[in-house]
């Protein structure tokens, strides 16, 4: 992946997923760090990165049940969405979906159907 950043040849549509260590979930917050370290600045710094790029960063597991699952943060860096940007509404994984969806013109898969794009974070 790192060659391909660099060279500015990866997809148009790229779904990045840390393995277990890395996602934090069997290993420290730290190592999660680590890794992201690395790969943000590599994906900001591609060729490939342009105006209409986003990374999402999406923590999956709350520590409590709490609205199925609790808070979890997620962190929304593209050159449309202003520094600093904080919501306040509460979103989950069907609301990313669609918001995916969305941007690519796709029809809405499933419980994507009835859910909320996350518009506020692009301006």
């Amino acid at each position: 992946m790192l060659t391909d950043l660099s060279a500015g040849t990866v997809a148009n549509y790229t779904w990045i997923t840390p393995n277990l260590c890395n996602d934090m979930h069997d290993c420290s917050v730290g190592t999660g760090d680590a890794w992201l370290a690395k790969y943000v600045p590599a994906i900001l710094g591609s060729p490939a990165w342009d105006a209409n790029s986003v990374i999402f960063i999406v923590v999956d597991e709350g520590s409590t049940s709490v609205g199925g699952g609790g808070h979890v943060p997620l962190i929304v860096v593209s050159p449309r969405t202003p520094p600093k940007t904080h919501v306040a509404t509460g979103y989950n994984h069907y609301d990313l979906l669609a918001t995916i969806e969305a941007a690519w013109g796709l029809p809405a898969l499933g419980h994507a159907a009835g859910a909320a794009t996350m518009t506020e974070f692009f301006r």
